[in-house]
């Protein structure tokens, strides 16, 4: 264990089990003591049931302190006012998120003059700069490309992420594309990959199907992931499952946005008997699921996000052996020959689908073994060297 402490000021809700937060923290908390600050939000929220139920949870996550999650971990979720509400948020931002975060330093023993930062969230910026801690000991980590989401100030947005970045002694990004973008702005940025939770993507294909899956019948394509119309192509994926009904497909996971031109698309997919929408399934257990697909789904739309990210969920297909269909060519790296990409037409998807599932599958344990190499403690590790080796004080 080293004097240096952490202070991870996150993009999301640190308890989505499985978020890329969640892994890295882990790991980190293994060298040092790690404060995880839940994300203060980036967009205006709308007046609805799921953003509502995220408002009254946030409210309530405040009350509780910071809760030690794992030994040296602690988690804690101050009040802050959306960045993407305006400029005005700023100063009441600054002065709110700012003074609960510094009371919970010393509350849990934090020194300020030992602290690393570590900021993955654009919406942080004013935080960031009252903390005023150097640049070699401040981090700016990105995993997706917060100006492209819906319902944001872009503009603003990029302010913010310029500002962190000013900040900063050294950038991450999980994206090749976007990291090659901000040397253009930063003179110390990585191109830093996402891990992979090897233990939990490594189950017995053998083990009792769970009774969901019981239920499923004939070959499955499968998806995990966020159900949000910022991600998936609704409409391509109601034509696939209209026109392959002996072919059950599997959508798993939370509903976060549906927009109203996909809900019509959405409606249609959830009265199809051969479609399947099982809800969230927690990371620990999602493996026992996934690992009884035929193939792995990667129905993205082609827009600035998808094209810049670098999603957690190719390298988990990977472990359990699945084959992959994509419709656009992310951000995957090494992994791009393990990628079958179609191009969003449809009717070129469907029929990537029906010529894998046709095909003997004999490329399961070189799929396997293709990131068996790429656990979060090897990843965690390699970004500390890429931030020693830009001057970063850890």
């Amino acid at each position: 264990m080293t004097d240096k402490q952490i202070l991870w000021l996150a993009p999301e809700i640190w308890a989505v089990d499985g978020s890329v937060s969640y892994h890295i923290t882990n790991q980190l908390r293994k060298k040092y003591p790690v404060l995880c600050c839940n994300s203060i939000g980036i967009r205006r929220p709308a007046l609805k049931g799921s953003d509502l139920a995220k408002a009254f949870g946030r409210i309530k996550k405040i009350f509780y302190g910071a809760k030690e999650v794992s030994p040296n971990l602690w988690v804690y979720s101050p009040f802050g006012v959306p960045a993407s509400m305006g400029a005005w948020t700023t100063p009441v931002n600054n002065n709110l998120a700012s003074w609960q975060i510094k009371n919970m330093l010393r509350a849990l023993d934090f020194d300020l003059e030992n602290l690393l930062v570590w900021v993955s969230f654009p919406g942080w910026a004013p935080v960031l700069k009252s903390l005023n801690i150097p640049p070699e000991r401040t981090v700016t980590h990105f995993f997706d490309r917060w100006e492209a989401f819906g319902r944001v100030d872009k503009d603003f947005i990029l302010e913010l992420r310029a500002e962190i970045m000013a900040q900063s002694g050294a950038v991450l990004s999980s994206g090749l594309e976007l990291a090659e973008e901000l040397k253009a702005i930063h003179p110390q940025v990585s191109y830093a990959p996402h891990g992979l939770d090897l233990e939990t993507f490594s189950p017995d294909p053998q083990a009792e199907r769970p009774k969901m899956m019981q239920a499923i019948s004939g070959p499955i394509a499968g998806y995990f992931g966020k159900i949000s119309s910022f991600w998936l192509d609704f409409k391509l994926l109601l034509h696939c499952a209209q026109r392959a009904p002996q072919i059950s497909w599997v959508i798993i996971g939370h509903v976060d946005f549906i927009s109203e031109e996909d809900q019509p698309a959405v409606d249609a997919l959830m009265a199809l008997p051969n479609v399947y929408f099982p809800g969230f399934i927690n990371h620990t257990e999602l493996p026992a699921y996934s690992v009884h697909f035929d193939l792995g789904l990667m129905p993205s739309k082609d827009n600035s996000l998808t094209q810049s990210s670098a999603p957690l969920k190719l390298a988990e297909y990977l472990a359990l052996g699945l084959p992959i269909i994509s419709t656009i060519p992310q951000q995957y790296g090494e992994l791009t020959d393990y990628v079958t990409v179609t191009g969003r037409d449809p009717e070129d998807f469907l029929q990537a689908v029906l010529a894998q599932i046709d095909a003997p599958d004999t490329e399961r344990q070189r799929r396997r073994q293709a990131v068996a190499s790429n656990s979060w403690e090897q990843r965690v590790g390699s970004y500390l060297e890429m931030l020693r080796s830009a001057g970063i004080d850890i």
